[in-house]
């Protein structure tokens, strides 16, 4: 880590015309005649004015020719870290540390190769300047230096790294805007609960995303059929736009999944930085996770269709007609107890934008 010059010298300097970047033995000497340092600041300078070596490898070394002990060293923690007697904070100390030995391994051993000072100074703008030599894997443990983007939410609260900066690496912002209404609102949340889903499922996959936000507006044709299920997006802003078309028919459940997982890829390729053939290996490895199975299921708000117009009335607020519903279809007083303390009065409003982070 590079330390600052001291400050007598850099007066000094700054006084007699020297530059302070130029040490050498002549203004050392003239320095400790006119100055009167001590012999610590002396020290320090003559110690800058000494040739350096090549930084020393920060990796064991009785480990630098084991190529296998990196993937070792996770598999390890991540077991440790997956277990479920694990304290949290001992998890969260236990990822900082392999985020580091990620950071200090060799590129042979799927590291970074960085040495003591560049991992002490690592700062967004250093990691951004990486990104390219970060790669993309399903399996981190098969590529180590492609976890370090998306564990870079685990140091995050390191002091040198505000959250902000942390998010502008490479997270984008989702705003997810759409009517209220009545008759389409069933619909617009179940789109926004499959897009919570896939992008949930895929963000462990590590997709190169460029910092960016993207602003969904989701229309909702109540007398339209499922073929009418249609996305336009304008990328020509910083700010991508994407209008999204959707269709209220109750009955085509069949092609509901498939056709909103199609508009969900859409809106990921629309922030994505790499080929469009590396973020079809990612939907490989979704599909064969049941990502189709995961989206058509969702949350049960389809389930309330049949319930909606005829339990709702001038009468009973919107949100005591939902708290019923949900529990009789769930058939709790737990559940209902639940929903009352979740739904806050003045919730239900003209229009509702949801903010997602991934």
């Amino acid at each position: 880590m590079t330390t600052a010059l001291p400050d007598l010298w850099t007066d000094w300097c700054s006084i007699t015309g020297v530059p302070a970047g130029g040490i050498d033995e002549a203004s050392i000497s003239r320095f400790a005649r006119q100055a009167q340092p001590s012999r610590a600041v002396l020290a320090e300078l003559r110690q800058r004015m000494a040739p350096k070596g090549p930084a020393a490898p920060a990796w064991p070394r009785d480990h630098r020719e084991d190529t296998s002990s990196l993937q070792r060293l996770i598999r390890l923690g991540a077991a440790i870290i997956q277990h479920p007697g694990t304290h949290w904070v001992f998890r969260l100390r236990l990822r900082r540390m392999l985020f580091a030995a990620v950071l200090l391994a060799s590129p042979s051993q799927g590291g970074l190769g960085l040495d003591r000072s560049g991992a002490l100074e690592m700062r967004p703008d250093g990691m951004r300047r990486l990104r390219p030599t970060v790669g993309v894997a399903e399996d981190p443990a098969s590529c180590p230096s492609c976890a370090t983007w998306s564990w870079l939410d685990v140091i995050g609260t390191n002091s040198a790294w505000s959250r902000g900066s942390v998010r502008a690496l490479g997270h984008v912002r989702w705003i997810i805007e759409f009517d209220n209404s009545r008759d389409t609102v069933l619909t617009a949340e179940g789109f926004v609960v499959a897009l919570q889903i896939f992008l949930a499922d895929i963000a462990p996959l590590n997709p190169v995303l460029i910092p960016s936000t993207v602003r969904i507006n989701v229309e909702v044709h109540p007398r339209a059929s499922g073929q009418d299920d249609q996305i336009d997006i304008d990328e020509s802003q910083p700010e991508i736009v994407a209008s999204v078309g959707l269709s209220n028919s109750g009955t085509e459940h069949e092609t509901r999944g498939p056709t909103t997982l199609a508009l969900c890829f859409q809106l990921l390729q629309s922030a994505h930085l790499r080929p469009a053939d590396e973020l079809q290996h990612l939907q490989e490895a979704l599909f064969k996770g049941g990502i189709i199975h995961k989206v058509s299921i969702g949350r049960p708000v389809k389930r309330l269709r049949p319930y909606w117009t005829t339990i709702t009335t001038p009468a009973a607020p919107v949100s005591n007609a939902i708290q019923s519903v949900m529990a009789a279809l769930w058939g709790s007083r737990r559940a209902e107890r639940t929903l009352r303390q979740s739904l806050r009065p003045g919730w239900w409003g003209p229009e509702r934008a949801l903010r997602l982070s991934v």
